[in-house]
């Protein structure tokens, strides 16, 4: 189940957004991940429920809750994994386009 997670469009940005600053707000990681807030909503949440990210609310005012994310120790090590996986595409296309 992660790793159709993490070919999902924007995972991938969105764990590598919250490696570099540690805990964003939600509307913080829409502006670093491009795409539509609902689908970026629905991957944070598919993220939390497999244990990827935490997730932390702050009741500022009743109606509104914000919502916080950061990586767990568990998310770092997936994010480690797509370091890998995008350093295996690049070596992939190098390879593929040299010529022979």
């Amino acid at each position: 189940m992660i790793i159709k997670l993490i070919g999902k469009t924007h995972t991938s940005e969105i764990i590598k957004s919250l490696e570099k600053n540690d805990e964003l707000h939600f509307g913080n990681i829409c502006k670093y991940v491009k795409g539509h807030k609902n689908s970026i909503n629905r991957i944070l949440q598919e993220l939390y429920d497999e244990g990827i990210v935490e997730k932390r609310e702050e009741n500022y005012s009743p109606k509104i809750p914000k919502s916080y994310y950061k990586l767990t120790d568990f998310g770092k090590e997936v994010s480690k994994i797509i370091d890998q996986l995008e350093d295996l595409e690049h070596k992939y296309y190098e390879a593929k386009n040299k010529p022979l």
